[in-house]
C-alpha cells in the first residue's frame, strides 16, 4: 500500500483502484467523494471506524475503543497542525498521509483502515471551508467530527452520532466535547483560536 496525493486533481490514491477526492459540492469545492462518485456521510465512516480491528490492543490496556480514539486523535491533530501552518486553510499534506499509512498498518485490514482514516482526514479538512447560512465560516471547524467519533465509541449508533450536532450551536458542541472528556485530547481551545485568514 502506498498512499499518495495528486494536488492537480485533488485526489488521494489509496491503491490503483481506490481513491478519494475533493470535488465541487452544493456549497463549496471541498466535498469528499470516493471512486464511485459517492460522498460518504458521517454515519458511513463512523460505522467504518467502529468496525476497524487493531492488530494488538494491549498498547491501550486491551481497550479497543481507547486504541481507536488514540489513533483518531492523531489524525484530528494532523488537521489542526495543518490548519495552523496554512493560516486556517488546510490541504492534504504528503507527510500527514505517510503517518496515516503507518497507523493503518497496525490494523488487521490495513486497506480498510487507510480508507477510513483518509476519509476522516479529508472530511475534517473540508470542515474548515464549510460556511454557515450567514456566509461566515464555522467556528467549531472539525470539532463536531471528534464529538461524533467519541459518541460512537461510547455506544451511540453511527446514524445517531452523525445527527447529534445538527442544529447545535458552537457553544453546545464545545460544551459536549468537555462533558464527555475529549476537549483536552483534541486541544479544543487551540482549534477555536486558529484564525482563518
Amino acid at each position: 500500500m502506498n498512499i499518495f496525493y495528486s494536488k492537480e486533481t485533488r485526489t488521494v490514491f489509496l491503491s490503483s483502484h481506490n481513491f478519494l477526492r475533493f470535488k465541487q459540492g452544493k456549497k463549496d469545492r471541498w466535498q469528499v467523494s470516493n471512486m464511485h462518485d459517492y460522498a460518504p456521510l458521517d454515519a458511513d465512516y463512523f460505522a467504518d471506524f467502529l468496525g476497524l480491528a487493531p492488530r494488538d490492543i494491549t498498547v491501550a490496556g486491551g481497550n479497543k475503543e481507547r486504541y481507536l480514539f488514540k489513533d483518531f486523535c492523531s489524525i484530528f491533530n494532523l488537521v489542526t497542525e495543518n490548519a495552523k501552518r496554512n493560516q486556517g486553510h488546510p490541504d492534504v499534506n504528503p507527510a500527514d498521509l505517510r503517518l496515516i499509512q503507518q497507523l493503518s498498518m497496525l490494523y488487521k485490514m490495513p486497506e480498510n483502515a487507510a480508507y477510513t482514516f483518509v476519509t476522516l482526514y479529508m472530511t475534517m479538512i473540508s470542515e474548515w471551508y464549510y460556511k454557515l447560512s450567514s456566509g461566515a465560516p464555522s467556528v467549531v471547524k472539525h470539532i463536531p467530527k471528534a464529538v461524533g467519533i467519541a459518541h460512537v465509541l461510547m455506544g451511540k449508533r453511527p446514524d445517531e452520532a452523525a445527527k447529534w450536532s445538527l442544529h447545535k450551536t458552537s457553544t453546545q458542541i464545545c460544551a459536549e466535547a468537555k462533558k464527555i472528556g475529549i476537549w483536552n485530547y483534541i486541544a479544543g481551545a487551540e482549534v477555536l483560536n486558529i484564525k482563518i485568514e
